[in-house]
């Protein structure tokens, strides 16, 4: 005899992210358009990034005049003075014009790092989707000034794969870690007429917390958007403990969402 199990449940996306810019700048372009699936790294906006580009260049030209001022500073430097310039000895006479040539080689690698940041900031320029998805609704049009404060540019969310969220009676937890024990537990979700099949899958975990107010668990299945009731059924073990075909028969446990 089977064992049906009832719940309700919602459907919730395994990931869904609010795009917001890294800068502040001006929206030059919007990509994507509303209800379409991207991929990650797909470009969905442009920054205004004219003033990042300048700072850029003003970032190349100080580190070259920089590394121009470092290799006077080698060029005074003899082969006779190979060890100085390796800092194995500091002959007072050369002490002053080593110093110096520290103190540009540290300049240079100052410039380095301003020059990674500056092109880390161009980067964000470009605002690509951080996952695949689907987009929702624009947040924020052309020509607007948007910072990483304000409430984002789109919220994309991960449909494939999706998860259904539903609650059984704690009762029924002993049935269920019946089904898991021989194995997993497949997942049929159903329309609300509980004739039409939207989506297989399977049953992904159960809630390790009981809601003492409402004795139930929850558990996370595969599904689609909506609601859901859900029926946990158990084909209890043939007497013989063999099917039809002579192969041993263990329990078997589906979910049938209705939505």
């Amino acid at each position: 005899m089977p064992v049906e199990l009832k719940g309700i449940g919602i459907v919730q996306a395994f990931n869904t992210v609010t795009v917001k810019p890294r800068i502040v700048g001006q929206i030059m372009q919007v990509v994507f358009t509303e209800g379409q699936t991207v991929r990650q790294g797909e470009v969905l906006a442009r920054i205004d990034s004219r003033f990042l580009i300048a700072q850029l260049h003003q970032a190349q030209a100080t580190r070259a005049k920089d590394e121009a001022q470092l290799g006077q500073c080698e060029e005074g430097f003899g082969p006779s003075d190979r060890r100085i310039r390796q800092g194995l000895c500091l002959p007072p006479a050369r002490g002053r014009a080593t110093g110096a040539g520290r103190h540009v080689g540290a300049a240079v690698q100052a410039d380095q790092a301003v020059l990674e940041n500056t092109q880390v900031q161009l980067d964000y320029a470009t605002v690509t989707a951080p996952i695949d998805g689907i987009t929702g609704i624009r947040m924020v049009d052309v020509g607007n000034v948007i910072s990483p404060s304000d409430p984002g540019i789109v919220v994309i969310t991960q449909v494939k794969p999706i998860a259904v969220i539903f609650t059984l009676p704690a009762d029924a937890l002993a049935a269920v870690a019946v089904g898991q024990a021989a194995g997993s537990i497949p997942v049929e979700v159903f329309d609300r007429d509980d004739k039409t099949r939207l989506v297989s899958g399977r049953l992904a975990l159960v809630d390790n917390q009981i809601d003492r107010t409402t004795n139930t668990v929850r558990l996370k299945a595969a599904g689609r958007i909506g609601l859901f009731v859900v029926i946990a059924r158990q084909e209890q073990q043939h007497a013989s403990g063999e099917n039809a075909d002579g192969q041993q028969n263990g329990d078997q446990k589906f979910l049938r969402s209705h939505i």
